[in-house]
């Protein structure tokens, strides 16, 4: 029997194929670039390994496109003949994986916990489970999942400093930023490349309002990103937030279109319409342009990038994002058949939040900027229309309304309405 280096089972009867999973575990709680390489090095080796098809078929689904979900499938097939044979937790992230194909998160939130009160050290479903609590909006849960786990781990366990990351971003969403701080610092001093670490420690001082100290954050740490994935464009994205805030326009224009949106970025040239990357350089636009800025030709690239998939509604905060792209190139045809698409989803909704009625009414005004509503946040107040995901904090409700008033009218909307509470 292998096991991981965390002393789970991982059943196959390659050796290869259980240190190739255990690799991409660590790459992928990492936020590492090399994730897939080691998935594929795993699935070479044993066509048959539940974890290592679990990996792929996860990580087809996080990508949050439908043109992926065929690759997903395909995973899970190939674990039909050895599910049978593998331990009850690797049996549990199967089921797992079949409840991402039909995006139902609630059952995949459901499914990782169960595997977090028998095996409160596997990080695997740690990370993920906050993942999803995030994009569907229930960070309390997810603090509570991290809290009780945490009597289990110690800085003898690998991964100790991603365990912290993941403990630190809990307590900063939940509003405890000192903790969070302390937290995300002690995983910077394990590991300073972390870049989960980083970002948590980056929310706190957003939230603070420092972002003079964000800059140095960020900035004393950017060297060690050169292995993250997506999420290191993320970090230089909470970067330019910051330089937005204190009324550095060009600088923050200069990273944009160093880190935002760069072609000459292999994988933004790859995947121009990678999720994380589209809610980026959008988000950031339109904060520039409430700001006053001349943002330029930039949206062009944005709407170019997302030209076939913007009706793809696999990722609802994407797809308000989306939406301000559609807004800003003037395609408003599009932006109203987008509202009507994602009307029609709501009324259909299943496990996911925000069905029905309600989640209707606040898709088309999160969308189409509704009448009156520019600057009051829907989720944020005593009760919601809907418990969306909690990125739905960000300028994203505002877009349009925003976006179609003269640009007079935005400089004039006050700094905290731009701000708005912290970024993802």
């Amino acid at each position: 029997m292998h096991h991981d280096s965390r002393g789970h089972a991982i059943t196959t009867p390659s050796p290869d194929a259980a240190v190739a999973v255990d690799r991409a575990i660590a790459h992928l709680v990492g936020r590492r670039a090399a994730v897939m390489d080691a998935i594929d090095a795993a699935v070479a080796s044993d066509q048959g390994c539940v974890m290592a098809q679990v990996l792929a078929g996860l990580m087809a689904c996080g990508a949050r496109k439908r043109a992926a979900l065929p690759a997903a499938r395909q995973a899970l097939a190939a674990v039909q003949g050895t599910r049978g044979q593998a331990s009850e937790r690797e049996q549990r992230y199967v089921a797992v994986l079949e409840h991402a194909i039909e995006r139902r998160p609630g059952h995949m939130v459901a499914g990782y916990e169960a595997i977090l009160q028998e095996h409160p050290t596997d990080l695997l479903a740690a990370v993920m489970a906050q993942g999803e609590l995030f994009w569907t909006g229930d960070m309390a849960r997810s603090a509570r999942l991290s809290a009780q786990a945490d009597p289990a781990w110690h800085d003898g366990i690998d991964g100790y400093a991603h365990w912290l990351a993941l403990r630190a971003f809990d307590l900063e969403e939940a509003g405890r930023f000192d903790r969070a701080e302390r937290s995300g610092r002690a995983c910077i001093e394990r590991d300073p490349a972390n870049l989960w670490g980083a970002h948590a420690v980056a929310h706190v001082l957003e939230m603070r309002g420092e972002n003079a100290a964000g800059i140095r954050w960020l900035e004393g740490l950017e060297g060690g990103w050169s292995a993250g994935g997506p999420m290191r464009f993320h970090l230089w994205w909470h970067r330019c937030l910051c330089h937005v805030e204190l009324g550095e326009h060009d600088m923050a224009l200069a990273l944009h279109d160093a880190w935002l949106r760069n072609d000459g970025l292999a994988f933004q040239r790859a995947v121009p319409d990678f999720y994380l990357d589209v809610q980026n350089a959008a988000s950031h636009l339109l904060r520039l342009e409430i700001a006053g800025a001349d943002v330029g030709p930039r949206w062009q690239p944005l709407a170019a990038a997302i030209n076939g998939s913007w009706d793809d509604l696999s990722s609802p905060f994407t797809t308000l994002h989306v939406g301000m792209v559609l807004a800003a190139t003037g395609q408003h045809e599009r932006l109203e058949a987008l509202i009507g698409q994602v009307e029609a989803l709501t009324a259909t909704a299943g496990d996911a939040p925000g069905g029905g009625g309600r989640g209707r009414r606040y898709a088309r005004r999160c969308l189409s900027g509704g009448t009156g509503h520019a600057a009051r946040d829907p989720c944020t107040s005593r009760r919601p229309p809907c418990r969306g995901h909690g990125a739905c904090r960000t300028v994203a409700r505002r877009a349009v309304a925003l976006r179609r008033q003269p640009r007079a009218a935005r400089r004039a909307v006050p700094a905290a309405v731009r701000r708005g509470p912290a970024g993802r």
